[in-house]
């Protein structure tokens, strides 16, 4: 899940000791991402194409673990988010996130989720107290679904 090709595209020398570059990298998914700037005439652009990729590959990491947090936290079933530049482990920290922080509403879809792990997948990649935690929020959801299905709607109605 990475950047599979990268290259200069455009390289001009503007006349004024400055130049202006512009980058095209390939992701896996044939998404071409475009990165453009000025630079002086001296820069080493290569240098700067091999940095941009390191730069790029965390932003669409990042950018795809804040769209699972936010989808997961406004209601969004985890088994239907598809993801491209994440792992399914990071998917699942950002949905056990999204479960403890998001409305008790919003996150029924990943109380269920959640509820596929067992303690020891969990206590992985959490403390056991975190563990704890998370299990009694996804207790309370599952528990309460009901209950907070009819508050939902009847906010919904007023």
């Amino acid at each position: 899940m990475s950047i599979v090709s990268s290259q200069i595209v455009r390289n001009h020398n503007r006349g004024n000791d400055r130049r202006i570059v512009h980058e095209e990298h390939t992701d896996h998914t044939g998404k071409i991402h475009e990165h453009r700037y000025h630079c002086p005439l001296d820069h080493d652009i290569n240098t700067a194409l091999a940095d941009r990729i390191v730069i790029l590959e965390a932003e669409l990491v990042q950018i795809e673990k804040d769209f699972v947090f936010d989808s997961v936290s406004k209601g969004a079933d985890p088994n239907l988010i598809i993801i491209n530049h994440i792992t399914n482990l990071q998917k699942a920290k950002q949905v056990l996130k999204a479960l403890m922080f998001g409305q008790a509403e919003d996150v029924i879809k990943a109380a269920e989720f959640v509820s596929g792990f067992s303690n020891a997948q969990i206590e992985n990649h959490f403390t056991i107290t975190e563990r704890i935690r998370i299990r009694a929020r996804q207790d309370y959801v599952l528990t309460n679904q009901v209950i907070i299905e009819t508050d939902a709607m009847q906010r919904e109605e007023l």
